[in-house]
């Protein structure tokens, strides 16, 4: 009786004896797995420098994972497993089962066009699952003709004239707007690469202009051959 009775007794600051091992290792899994997860997709999208790509490539990601019904670690797992020979297997069968989710992604893109995605939006929420394989060398190969790699050239961009940009010109108040408006309409690259140009990398000002300038870009790492006019070497000086 005694002995019963002390077994029900709980005293302040003492660790319970009726603790449930098997759950606080169930716990313990669960976190692990969790953390498993978030390194997986973190790892692969800290690799890109740019916030506008780790966020574009985090919203697809995120867009399959909801269509697909399973997380990012076992989608992993599964292309994994696609990949792995299986012994006596015939080579059409590995071949078939090595495309599925090439064939997922198509449904994917489907799905994302009945969703009102634009054709080039669809593309775009795409390339995430692509370019995570491809991290971790599980790279996919879209068929030839596959729609996931369709694209179509917009008409609703605004097209630029001279005489906006001359009007750009004059209605800027200080001199750092107006060199922005005419460096950017002398060299014609994207305005990141415009807005990270440091004084160092400048070509010598007192050549008669206009003085060709050759530069590596920041997204597409292509040289940029471009020169800058009079009124920007003036407004530089």
């Amino acid at each position: 009786m005694f002995k019963l009775l002390l077994g029900k007794v709980e005293f302040a600051g003492d660790n319970p004896t009726n603790v449930d091992i098997t759950s606080i290792s169930e716990i313990h899994k669960t976190e692990s797995k969790d953390k498993l997860k978030r390194s997986s997709m973190q790892e692969f999208l800290n690799s890109f420098s740019k916030k506008s790509t780790r966020r574009m490539y985090r919203r697809g990601l995120e867009l399959f994972c909801e269509w697909y019904g399973k997380d990012i670690e076992t989608i992993l797992a599964e292309r994994k497993g696609d990949l792995t020979p299986r012994p006596n297997e015939i080579p059409v069968d590995m071949k078939q089962r090595a495309s599925r989710f090439e064939k997922e992604l198509e449904k994917f893109h489907s799905w994302l066009l009945e969703k009102s995605y634009s054709i080039n939006s669809a593309r775009t929420m795409c390339l995430g699952l692509q370019q995570i394989f491809r991290y971790y060398n599980m790279a996919m190969t879209l068929r030839t003709g596959s729609p996931v790699s369709q694209t179509v050239v917009t008409t609703s961009d605004f097209i630029l004239q001279p005489e906006h940009v001359r009007a750009m010109f004059h209605a800027s108040k200080d001199l750092r707007s107006k060199l922005l408006v005419s460096i950017g309409n002398d060299l014609g690259w994207r305005i990141s690469d415009i807005l990270n140009i440091k004084r160092s990398e400048l070509p010598n000002l007192e050549q008669e202009p206009p003085i060709e300038w050759i530069r590596i870009t920041k997204k597409e790492k292509v040289v940029g051959k471009s020169c800058l006019s009079k009124t920007t070497v003036a407004l530089l000086k």
